[in-house]
C-alpha cells in the first residue's frame, strides 16, 4: 500500500527558565532508540526523555513537561519496528523478581490507526526527533489535529515553526517541509501548520496521495575563515561526530574557546589550517577549533583522513624549509615545493597535539598529496611529482625511475621509527600521470587511482572496461609494498571511456572494501553497467563515477558506471563513502538542467558556476539511484572541492566561494574582498535508505 507520508521534525529552542536545561541539549543526549516501558516506549537521556503512548508523545526537560494529543483520533496500536542488536537492563530496588534483562531496542516505533486510514511513525535520525503521518489512499489528512497540553499559547513564528509557550519556557517544532517522490525526481509539495480553536493542523498544498511525501533534509550553509583568502581542499569526521576541514589561509581567524592552538597566527603567506565543527541538534555547525600550520612561505593541506582513535592525519605541499618537523627522521627539503604529512591529535587531553610532521620530495617540485593511514601507525602519502630522484626509491621499489617527466610516488612511513621513511617508489608510464586518491585495508594492501596519458601504465589486465581511444584515461591499481621490485603491483587496469576522462576523487567504502573514483569526462560513453543513473554524456563535461570490486576476478571487477549532469558542464572534486553502500559526490556544475532530486523548485541558484551535492544509490538505476541532489551558491562563482559523511546521515560539502550572497542559515558573510576565495561548508541530511 502506498502512503502520503507527511514529515515533522521536532527541534526545540532552549528553555528561558534558569536552570533548566536547555532542550537542544536536552534532545542532544537522547539514545538513537527506543525501548518498552510499561504502556508505551520510551527514549531517555540524561537530560530529557521522550515517552511514546496510544494518545501521543510526552517530551520531558527537568521541570518542564509537554504532551501531543492527537485530537479526534482513536486509541493507537503501538509496535516497536527495526530492532537494533543492543539491548538495556533495568536493576531497580530489592526485589530481584522486579529486574529486567535484554530490554530491546527499537529505531522506529509505530502507531496504528490513529486516524481512519491514517498510522503515526517515530523515530530519531541522528540526534533529532522525527514522526511521520502516514495517510493511506482515501483517507483525509485534515482530519489530523495537534494538541499540546502544558502549553499555555500556541503560535506560529516568521520561519513556520511552531512555538510552544510553557511555564518552563518556550518549546518549538519546525516547519514541515515536505516533497513527494515521482518516477524517482522529488518534487516540492507546500506544508505549513495552521491554527484551528487550540488545535495545530496541516494545510498541504496539491499533492498525489498515492505518492509518499517526506521532509526536506536540513541544511546549514555558512562562510568558513577570516578577512584574507580561505580555501578548503579536504573534510573528514572525527569518531565522535566532529566535522574538521583543512586547506590553506592566509586570514586572521576569531578563535572560538578551544584547546590549545598549534599555530596562533599565520607564518607565511599561506599557511595550511586546520578547523573544527560540531554539529548541532537544530541542523547547524558550532564552530569549535581552529589552527594554522605551517612555515614561513606557502604552506597548503590537500587532503586529510582520521582513524578510529581521532588521530588526525594531513597530507599538502610546503615551499617552507623551516616548517615544524618532529618525531621520526624523514629526507631534507629537496625542491621548490615538496610533499608534507602530518599526525595530529589537537583535542588531546594529556596536552600531546603533534605526533609527527615529516616532508617528502626530489629536486623537482610535488603537487597533489593524498594521505591515508594504515595497521601498524603506519601513513602512506601518495602524489604527483616532476623530480627525476626521490629519496628512498631504489632497487626494492616498484619502479626505480621517473619515466613520464609528470610521475606518480608512493611513499610510507613509520612515525615511531627513527628513521620514519619505510618505502618509496615511482608509479607511472612515459607521460603525465597524476593520483586522485590513495586508500590502505587492514591487510596492508594500498589502493590508488588516478588519471594517466601513457600508453605504457603498468597494468596487469586489459578488458571491456580498459582505455578505448582516450587520449586520458583513469586508473586503478593495488599494490603490497611489503613485497619487492615487480611483485608489489597486485593488480592495475585502465578505466575509462573514448575521449579524455578525469579522476579527481578516490574513496575506500569500509563497509564493503569496494573502491570509488569519482571525476569528470569528455568521452560520450562509458562502460555500461546494469543499474547506471546515466551510460551516456548529456554535455559537454559530465560527472562520472565508477565502482571496482578487488575481491572478484579483474575482468569482473566493475561493478558500477555511471554519468551524471546537464547539457554543459559538470565537474565532480569530492567524494565520501556514506552508509548503506550510498556515495555522496560534490563539485560544480554550468548546466541548467543538472538533476536535482528533493523539494528545490528552482534548480539555478543564479550564478555561472554553482555549487552541487548529489547522494547516489549504485543499487538502484536510472532516476531512482539519485537520493538526493542538490544546487546551491550565490551570483558569482561556487566550487565544492571536499566531501564527508557520517554514520548518522550527514553529509557535508565544502570548498570555495566568491559569491557574497551564498543563501546562509547561519548569519556568517563573506569577509574577504569582492572577487577573492573564501571558504565555505553546508551540511546536508541523507534521506532514509529506500526498503
Amino acid at each position: 500500500m502506498k502512503y502520503l507520508s507527511i514529515g515533522i521534525l521536532a527541534g526545540f529552542l532552549p528553555f528561558l527558565v534558569h536552570g533548566s536545561p536547555a532542550p537542544q541539549q536536552a534532545l542532544s543526549v537522547l539514545p538513537a532508540w527506543f525501548e518498552p516501558d510499561g504502556a508505551g516506549y520510551v527514549s531517555r537521556g540524561s537530560a530529557g526523555s521522550l515517552r511514546v503512548t496510544d494518545a501521543g508523545a510526552v517530551f520531558a526537560s527537568g521541570a518542564a513537561v509537554a504532551a501531543m494529543r492527537l485530537s479526534g483520533g482513536s486509541a493507537a496500536s503501538l509496535e516497536g519496528a527495526e530492532l537494533l542488536p543492543s539491548r538495556s537492563a533495568s536493576i531497580l530496588g530489592p526485589d530481584p523478581s522486579a529486574w529486567k534483562n535484554g530490554i530491546p531496542h527499537f529505531r522506529r516505533v509505530r502507531a496504528s490507526a490513529v486516524y481512519p486510514g491514517i498510522d503515526l511513525e517515530y523515530y530519531v535520525n541522528g540526534r533529532e526527533l522525527e514522526f511521520d503521518f502516514l495517510v493511506a489512499p482515501g483517507a483525509d489528512p485534515d482530519r489530523i489535529a495537534l494538541g499540546f497540553e502544558g502549553a499555555s499559547r500556541l503560535s506560529i513564528a516568521a520561519d513556520g515553526a511552531l512555538a510552544l509557550e510553557t511555564p518552563g519556557g518556550t518549546l518549538a517544532l519546525k516547519a514541515p517541509v515536505a516533497y513527494q517522490l515521482r518516477n524517482g525526481i522529488r518534487r516540492g509539495v507546500d506544508a505549513r501548520y495552521t491554527l484551528d480553536g487550540g488545535h495545530v493542523r496541516f494545510a498541504l498544498g496539491s499533492y498525489d496521495p498515492s505518492l509518499p511525501l517526506v521532509i526536506d533534509p536540513i541544511f546549514h550553509i555558512g562562510f568558513v575563515g577570516g578577512d584574507q583568502t580561505e580555501e578548503t581542499y579536504a573534510a573528514a569526521v572525527d569518531p565522535a561526530g566532529g566535522l574538521w576541514l583543512a586547506g590553506a589561509s592566509s586570514s586572521q581567524v576569531d578563535r572560538p574557546l578551544q584547546f590549545a592552538a598549534i599555530q596562533d597566527e599565520p607564518a607565511g603567506r599561506r599557511d595550511a589550517y586546520l578547523a573544527k565543527f560540531v554539529p548541532e541538534p537544530d541542523g547547524s555547525l558550532r564552530f569549535a577549533y581552529w589552527t594554522h600550520f605551517g612555515g614561513s612561505s606557502d604552506d597548503i593541506a590537500t587532503s586529510m583522513t582520521i582513524d578510529a582513535a581521532g588521530f588526525i592525519y594531513l597530507g599538502g605541499i610546503t615551499r617552507s624549509r623551516d616548517l615544524p618537523r618532529f618525531g621520526g627522521a624523514t629526507p631534507d627539503f629537496g625542491g621548490e615545493w615538496d610533499a608534507f604529512v602530518a599526525k595530529l591529535r589537537p583535542e588531546d587531553l594529556d596536552g600531546e597535539v603533534v605526533w609527527f610532521v615529516g616532508v617528502y620530495g626530489g629536486p623537482g617540485s610535488e603537487s597533489g598529496a593524498r594521505v591515508a593511514h594504515g595497521p601498524g601507525e603506519r601513513i602512506y602519502l601518495a602524489g604527483t611529482t616532476d623530480s627525476g630522484e626521490l629519496p628512498g626509491v631504489g632497487d626494492g621499489s616498484l619502479q626505480c625511475c621517473n619515466r613520464g617527466g609528470r610521475e606518480i610516488f608512493v611513499a610510507k612511513f613509520d612515525p615511531n621509527a627513527g628513521d620514519a621513511l619505510e618505502y618509496a617508489t615511482f608509479f607511472g608510464g612515459s607521460r603525465a600521470d597524476d593520483v586522485a586518491g590513495i586508500a590502505v585495508d587492514d591487510e596492508e594492501l594500498v589502493y590508488l587511482a588516478g588519471q594517466t596519458a601513457s600508453e605504457d601504465f603498468p597494468v596487469t589486465y586489459e578488458g571491456d572496461f580498459d582505455r578505448s581511444n582516450g587520449a586520458l584515461d583513469l586508473f586503478v591499481s593495488q599494490l603490497d609494498v611489503r613485497k619487492p621490485g615487480l611483485d608489489a603491483l597486485l593488480v592495475s587496469f585502465y578505466a575509462g571511456g573514448t575521449g579524455a576522462d578525469f579522476a579527481k576523487a578516490m574513496v575506500r567504502d569500509p563497509e564493503s572494501g569496494r573502491i570509488w573514483v569519482a571525476g569528470h569526462s569528455l568521452s560520450q560513453e562509458l562502460p555500461a553497467t546494469p543499474t547506471a543513473h546515466r551510460t551516456r554524456s548529456a554535455g559537454a563535461a559530465d560527472v562520472i563515477l565508477m565502482g571496482f570490486d578487488f575481491n572478484r576476478p579483474p575482468e569482473d571487477a566493475l561493478i558500477y558506471s555511471t554519468f551524471l549532469g546537464g547539457a554543459r558542464t559538470d565537474v565532480c572534486y569530492g567524494m565520501a563513502a556514506a552508509p548503506g553502500g550510498r556515495l555522496l559526490l560534490t563539485g560544480y556544475t554550468t548546466s541548467t538542467d543538472f538533476p536535482f532530486v528533493d523539494n528545490q523548485t528552482d534548480p539555478a541558484p543564479g550564478g555561472n558556476i554553482d555549487g552541487f551535492l548529489t547522494l547516489i544509490d549504485p543499487e538502484r538505476g536510472g532516476a531512482d539511484g539519485l537520493v538526493l541532489s542538490r544546487l546551491f551558491g550565490g551570483a558569482l562563482t561556487d566550487v565544492p572541492l571536499a566531501a564527508a559523511a557520517d554514520a548518522a546521515g550527514n553529509l557535508y560539502s565544502a570548498g570555495v566561494t566568491t559569491s557574497r550572497d551564498l543563501p546562509v542559515t547561519d548569519g556568517s558573510s563573506k569577509r574577504t574582498l569582492p572577487g577573492a576565495n573564501q571558504s565555505f561548508v553546508l551540511r546536508a541530511a541523507a534521506p532514509e535508505p529506500a526498503p
